[in-house]
């Protein structure tokens, strides 16, 4: 870690290793030479976007590209969702958005520096419309998600809501902190309730930073 020399050679070979992994259409697969995954391309972006808010990383102009082609996969796929749904579903207005496209609203929201691109927008103002007004519906993780991006629209009022629910349903002890008794494992392979504790935590120092709340969080 102290060699910088070293470290940058495998910065750039590890980017040069997710290169081969993106499409034509800009997505990420599980392996090279595979369709593109929804699942994988958004997680390729927040944990991309992570590394830049812990200031880690300055990406070059081929990998801010990259980046750029995989947000226009995600675009075009949540405007096919949106296509989709006002196509073959008579109350398409009252839909839910699935968990993946809570998923595309939580990380597109990191990158607030490149505008949606197509009709993505407009499915996007849907999506977070219907994701607000039911927040209620989804697990903790999700609505952890839901409440980072009221934050980022600047819904205070929203935001507000869902963290006092967040409070008030948290469990505290000696022994464990500040936790969720409800935090279980979920159906898909990506959500322990160690993941979402970790967003939870993200949540809070995100919106509310305080020293000893997060002191209960990380034990």
């Amino acid at each position: 870690l102290f060699d910088l020399n070293q470290a940058n050679n495998q910065r750039q070979l590890a980017m040069r290793q997710l290169q081969k992994l993106q499409n034509e259409n800009g997505g990420f697969s599980w392996f090279e030479g595979f369709p593109a995954s929804r699942d994988i391309t958004v997680a390729v972006l927040e944990f991309l976007a992570q590394l830049t808010q812990l200031n880690a990383v300055e990406y070059n102009q081929t990998e801010r590209e990259m980046i750029i082609q995989a947000l226009r996969y995600l675009d075009q796929q949540i405007e096919q969702d949106y296509e989709w749904l006002r196509r073959h579903n008579t109350q398409w207005s009252k839909a839910l958005p699935t968990s993946r496209q809570i998923d595309y609203l939580y990380v597109r929201s990191l990158y607030r520096d490149v505008p949606e691109m197509g009709n993505a927008l407009e499915a996007s103002k849907f999506f977070t419309r219907q994701a607000f007004a039911n927040w209620k519906k989804y697990g903790l993780l999700h609505k952890a998600e839901i409440v980072l991006l009221a934050h980022r629209n600047g819904e205070t009022a929203r935001t507000t809501e869902i963290l006092n629910w967040l409070k008030k349903t948290a469990s505290a002890s000696k022994e464990k902190g500040m936790y969720w008794a409800n935090n279980r494992r979920e159906t898909m392979g990506f959500v322990s309730p160690i993941w979402t504790h970790c967003r939870l935590m993200e949540l809070f120092q995100t919106v509310e930073p305080d020293v000893q709340q997060m002191n209960q969080l990380k034990q």
